[in-house]
């Protein structure tokens, strides 16, 4: 309770801030608007993780731990199947990726498939299907020396999986991962932002766009009004409707009553966007609050705003850091693989939080990841209750 009651407090003082320095700038300033913009979720069929669970399950489908082999093969080649034709009745290709195809290859998937949806002039409906060879942490058979037995264990190999790029009607662009190897593990990409030009179009709602930023609205309290029903939506029943989808097994996982997925954020990035009358008046303010930013904001706040404290057993490292951009200029500060930044764009002062390493920073989340009528978007690391070895239970039903 005590830590909960800190985090509240530190979010309330945040607030209190925020709303001083619009007062103080109202003359300038239109209005701000706060959402989520990138979002993955991950999805873990967590029946299948506590000690012994997995060979139940194998023994619920009659195959023995030294067939296992060849029904991982098969169950591999009906997903694979299954992903070859969605693409094909969709009449969308489907492409296997020979190497890395990240951002800093120069060649992501995203930036693909974005490319792929210009050129045949789509607006709805799957863009393609990708395929390709990553990390991923698998069940395997092995047999154990001392007990001259088989046995179940967990292990990081490489397997297949599939990417399944959609033009959604309500996200707009998204896409699903699937893992090919057992326990097939699920992860769903969308974008607040994205959703939300969506919504301001079915509400006739006008606004300009600029990337992924939105520098005028002409509704903002209506345009921040849907943005918490982004929020607060029941995700993990939109969740498991894309994990059907794509995952013609879950089914047998669910008969066999090892249950569904259990739904974690992976990453997110959360993001309040003032807006300002002209990019004269923002410039006038942007080189006094870069300097704050620099100078006044400490190790110690950073972790604070994380929700985490300094003390002498701490072994990560904060940075700081200022750069130059086309756009304007960036204040980032870092703790391993999250972020906190400030920057410009045209008329708009964005503050951004980036979480891509949970277990650094700590947020109010709702008591029981069963519970679907408080906040659905918290923040947890990506991991389930049962993923721990030896851990009970099992995962949403």
């Amino acid at each position: 309770m005590g830590e909960a009651r800190r985090l509240h407090t530190n979010h309330y003082l945040r607030r209190q801030a925020m709303e001083t320095f619009l007062s103080i700038h109202h003359d300038v300033i239109t209005g701000t608007l706060s959402t989520f913009d990138r979002l993955i979720f991950k999805g873990h069929l967590s029946g299948l993780y506590p000690q012994g669970a997995f060979a139940r399950f194998l023994n619920s489908q009659r195959v023995l731990l030294k067939d296992f082999a060849a029904y991982a093969q098969k169950t591999t080649a009906q997903l694979k199947t299954h992903a070859q034709q969605v693409a094909a009745t969709a009449q969308r290709p489907y492409l296997y990726l020979a190497g890395a195809s990240t951002s800093a290859s120069g060649h992501s998937k995203e930036a693909q498939a974005h490319a792929i949806a210009e050129r045949d002039g789509l607006t709805d409906g799957l863009i393609c299907v990708f395929a390709t060879v990553e990390p991923c942490l698998t069940f395997i058979v092995r047999g154990n020396r001392e007990t001259h037995r088989l046995e179940v264990v967990r292990e990081a190999r490489k397997c297949l999986h599939f990417y399944f790029y959609y033009l959604d009607r309500e996200f707009g662009f998204m896409h699903v991962r699937l893992q090919s190897w057992f326990p097939f593990t699920l992860q769903v990409y969308v974008n607040g932002r994205d959703w939300l030009a969506r919504q301001l179009d079915q509400q006739r709602i006008a606004y300009q766009r600029y990337a992924n930023k939105l520098t005028q609205v002409a509704d903002l309290p209506a345009a921040q009004a849907l943005c918490e029903k982004f929020a607060h939506r029941r995700w993990p029943r939109l969740l498991d409707a894309f994990a059907r989808q794509v995952n013609p097994l879950l089914a047998t996982i669910r008969r066999a009553g090892f249950g569904g997925a259990f739904w974690s954020v992976d990453q997110a990035e959360y993001a309040t966007d003032v807006s300002f009358r002209d990019r004269a008046s923002l410039e006038a303010l942007l080189p006094a609050l870069q300097e704050l930013a620099i100078t006044a904001f400490s190790a110690e706040d950073v972790l604070r705003f994380l929700g985490r404290k300094l003390h002498g057993n701490f072994q990560g490292e904060v940075t700081t850091s200022l750069k130059r951009r086309r756009e304007g200029r960036r204040v980032k500060h870092t703790l391993k693989r999250n972020s906190l930044k400030l920057y410009d764009v045209l008329n708009v002062l964005r503050i951004e939080t980036r979480l891509r390493r949970q277990q650094s920073a700590r947020v109010p989340h709702p008591a029981s990841p069963r519970d679907e009528t408080g906040p659905a978007v918290a923040v947890a690391p990506d991991t389930c209750p049962n993923c721990a070895a030896g851990a009970g239970g099992q995962g949403r039903g």
